[in-house]
Order: C-alpha cells, then sequence, then structure tokens
C-alpha cells in the first residue's frame, strides 16, 4: 500500500477512533451523537418547528436488471419495485436517443445513463437507471459521472448527507472498453470515493463482476515506522483492531477473482466493508448462469454488493439478497 492510500485510510480510522470512544464498546451499540447511514431518517421539519418532525426513512434496492425492456409492465416486478423510495437499475440496455417514456414508472421521477458511443448496429448494452419516488424526490440529487458505469446519488441526510455510488463494473474478461476510463474501473471507484467522502458518507452499491470468497477486507495489520514518519504513530495499534466489532463475513462463494482482489484491495485502502455475509444469509450467491441449454447445469456467483464504511456499518438496520426473479439473471439486494 503506498503512502497516500494510507494517509487516506489513517484518517478514516482516527475518525472511527473518536466516534468509538463515545460508545459503550459492544458490538452494535450506537454512537452518541452520530446519525449516519442509509438507515437515518431525514428530518423534514422547518426551523421553528414542533419537535415531533416528519421523518423519511430510505429503503433502496439495487439489482442487474439484464435489460429493462418492457419488464416495468409485469405485474410481479411493479409490485416488488413499489416497496422501495429508490429504484436502482442496471443493465438497462437503454440508448442516448431512449425517450423517458421508455422507461417511466409511474409515481417515480426517472434519471438514465445510457451507454454512451453506442451506434445504430451495435448491441445494446450497460445502462444505469435510478428511480426515485415522488413524495421523497426533493431530498434525492442525481450527480452523474464522467464515466457511465457509475451514478452518484446524494441523499440529504442529518447531520451528513449519504453518497450512494451505484455501480456496474464490466467483467474482467470483457471485448468492451469504456471510453472514459479504459475499463480501469477500481480507479474510477477509488477517485470517486475521494471526491465525495471530503462531503458525507459513501456507500458503494451495484454488480462489481468481482468475486471475493469469505477473504478478508479488512487490513491485518501496519508498518507503524510508515506511521511514525508521517506524524501518525499513535492513531492504530498494529493491528486495525477498530474493525474486531463487525460480524465475520461468510461467503457461499469460495472462489476469488482477479477484479475480486481488486476490490478486497479497495477496501483496505478507503475502509469501505462488505455488508454481503455478513447479516444473516446475506452471503446467498447473486448470479446464476445456464452453462449449457437444455441442462440444469448453473453456474453462481457472488457478485453484487452493498460496501458501506466501517464506522457506519452499525446504520445498515437491513441488508437482503432477494430471491431470483425469472426476468433476470441476477438477485437484486436491497438495504434499509
Amino acid at each position: 500500500m503506498d503512502e497516500s492510500c494510507l494517509h487516506e485510510l489513517v484518517k478514516i480510522d482516527c475518525m472511527r477512533e473518536e466516534m468509538c470512544a463515545t460508545s459503550s464498546g459492544t458490538p452494535g451499540a450506537n454512537i452518541e451523537n452520530t446519525m449516519t447511514g442509509a438507515s437515518r431518517v431525514v428530518n423534514t421539519s422547518q426551523k421553528g418547528a414542533s419537535n415531533q418532525s416528519d421523518q423519511i426513512s430510505f429503503n433502496i434496492l439495487a439489482w442487474n436488471i439484464h435489460g429493462l425492456s418492457d419488464k416495468l409492465g409485469y405485474p410481479d416486478i411493479q409490485s416488488k419495485l413499489r416497496k422501495y423510495n429508490i429504484i436502482l437499475l442496471s443493465e438497462t440496455w437503454l440508448r442516448e436517443e431512449s425517450h423517458e417514456n421508455d422507461y417511466k414508472l409511474d409515481g417515480y421521477i426517472g434519471k438514465s445513463i445510457p451507454r454512451c458511443n453506442l451506434d445504430a448496429h451495435t448491441k445494446a448494452s450497460g445502462g444505469l437507471i435510478m428511480y426515485v419516488k415522488r413524495d421523497v424526490n426533493k431530498y434525492v440529487k442525481f450527480i452523474k459521472s464522467i464515466c457511465d458505469h457509475f451514478m452518484v446519488i446524494k441523499i440529504e441526510s442529518i447531520p451528513t448527507p449519504i453518497f450512494i455510488v451505484f455501480s456496474y463494473i464490466l467483467p474482467y474478461d470483457t471485448t468492451y472498453k469504456c471510453p472514459s476510463c479504459d475499463n480501469n474501473f477500481y480507479e474510477q471507484l477509488y477517485d470517486l470515493y475521494i471526491t465525495y467522502s471530503s462531503y458525507g458518507i459513501v456507500y458503494v452499491c451495484g454488480d462489481l463482476n468481482s468475486r471475493t470468497s469469505s477473504l478478508s477486507d479488512c487490513p491485518e495489520s501496519y508498518d507503524t515506522s510508515i506511521l511514525a514518519d508521517l506524524g501518525m504513530d499513535d492513531c492504530l495499534d498494529t493491528t486495525y483492531d477498530s474493525d474486531c466489532m463487525l460480524p465475520v463475513r461468510n461467503s457461499y462463494d469460495t472462489t476469488c477473482n482477479k477484479q475480486g482482489k481488486l476490490l478486497l484491495d479497495f477496501c483496505k485502502s478507503t475502509g469501505m466493508r462488505i455488508v454481503n455475509g455478513r447479516y444473516k444469509n446475506s452471503g446467498n450467491f447473486t448470479y446464476y448462469r445456464l452453462l449449457k441449454k437444455g441442462t440444469s447445469q448453473v453456474a453462481k456467483s457472488a457478485i453484487d454488493y452493498l460496501l458501506v464504511p466501517s464506522s457506519n456499518f452499525q446504520d445498515i438496520v437491513q441488508f437482503v439478497v432477494n430471491d431470483k426473479l425469472p426476468e433476470s439473471d441476477h438477485c437484486s439486494i436491497s438495504f434499509t
């Protein structure tokens, strides 16, 4: 790990140390005077209003829908989607010339990022879309990144806003080259993290095409001589004991691929942690691919994730890998 990455990690860990000092020190304990994470509520009261303010809790779904097409018209899909006030869909396969009526969902505001530079003869692929329920739309802001594989959503929350980086990272063996980042997706993701962590809490979710098995996403130890050179040797012990309160991560997927290693490195250098596998039954497979038509042979993997800062892990009230639907080869994930 280079010194710049270590410096960012040290800053995050120092903040976590300060916050943990106000808690009871037990796993899952509430941290006094902090309200961070997707489970936080947005205070909608005006100045001078009653203390009994209206509050909003955000229920968020992320799903690789494997082609939007006319699936929004399916009653079973509509009934499932409408449980959430923020819906994030990847692989929409929408084109730049697509009209908003092509992805309209009644009661929601939709924002689409199609894959750029697809000519009329190229099969549609990629694409991201966000839906926000109209009654909470004023608390949510859409931020388009320079790369069409990432969408940033800002949720106005008290006292610190939340930035959700919704991501679709291509498989490492793809033949498609992103013109914006040249397929250096984790470098782009790291840049987005650095940008928005200066203004609030950053979450990452989506199809990352990264298999991590149950390998650790936490640094095991640090070279304290480097910390001494930076004048920060008092910030950390040799062990990363602030992560000890996190539940052990258990994944059904026992494989780690090339991009999985990049994901683990990203987590270790930013203080982000994988939520999958740390809640009951949340280590399930998220992707099912039929190996051969006419057979029951299926390849399974866990590649759809939610990442949150270690210090904000306790703010995730619920995380679920939902049952697979026939309309996609991916399971959706949802969190509150």
